[in-house]
């Protein structure tokens, strides 16, 4: 049985069909019978990774090196509009100030205390500012996934979100909105733009193991042989190969 885990930031309404496409693609590729799970948060995604509970999962960056540090290896890398790498936007519901600094005393909703773009690299962006989260907002939430964080900012519930960002292009968070939440892009404002980092990746904990060099290659050409899978399940355009080590930076945005 080859195990494969994905990130609880897909949201759990596309759990199922998500879940079960990806199996379908697995077993036509590997040959094998497969597992696909959804994470309950990203401190399990990344314990499961580590101990073995699964063979292979789709990791954000941070989850990345935390693994590549405990011996697995991220085998290829996800590249949206060209890119390997992204930022963090702050947004705000259009027509709200697109001043970081009015929304002091304000609420947030973040997405997991490990998400990069979700949490942590704002977190680092905000520090660097010298505005301690703690201080700086009157409420913080953590929503469980990108979706849910947009509906909270757009129903009223908090003040600022964040999503992530093709390097530090405006035109690309509202595409990322949309990927999470369908019609969400148009009616945000963008507040601030963080650092860039390396993208997620796919994770596998043995690397030698003749099904996670199987899945690399397929994963490798999935942008010609299964298009769909890639934008449904991974939102992403295609994957790339990945030079190792290119996550050991990520540890200056680990969670406290």
């Amino acid at each position: 049985m080859f195990r494969f885990a994905l990130p609880p930031s897909i949201g759990p309404d596309q759990l199922t069909t998500s879940a079960e496409r990806l199996r379908t693609w697995l077993e036509t590729v590997l040959q094998v019978p497969c597992d696909v799970t959804v994470s309950q948060n990203y401190e399990v995604l990344s314990r499961n990774i580590v101990s073995g509970a699964v063979d292979a999962a789709w990791a954000p960056p941070f989850v990345c090196a935390q693994s590549e540090a405990a011996g697995a290896r991220v085998i290829v890398q996800s590249k949206r509009f060209g890119q390997t790498s992204y930022a963090s936007a702050f947004v705000a519901r259009r027509g709200d100030s697109t001043q970081l600094s009015s929304y002091v005393g304000k609420t947030i909703a973040w997405v997991d205390p490990h998400s990069v773009a979700g949490h942590l690299l704002p977190l680092l962006h905000l520090k660097q500012l010298g505005m301690f989260p703690e201080r700086t907002f009157k409420r913080q939430a953590f929503a469980g996934s990108y979706k849910n964080a947009l509906r909270a900012l757009l129903d009223g519930t908090v003040d600022l979100t964040c999503v992530h960002a093709i390097g530090q292009d405006e035109d690309s968070v509202a595409a990322a909105a949309d990927a999470h939440l369908d019609g969400a892009g148009p009616q945000l404002s963008t507040v601030a733009m963080t650092q860039v980092v390396p993208a997620d990746g796919v994770v596998v904990r043995d690397p030698q193991a003749v099904e996670s060099k199987r899945l690399s290659a397929k994963l490798l050409t999935l942008h010609r042989r299964a298009p769909d899978l890639l934008r449904h399940v991974f939102f992403v355009e295609e994957f790339a190969p990945v030079q190792q080590g290119v996550y050991r930076d990520l540890y200056k945005v680990a969670p406290p």
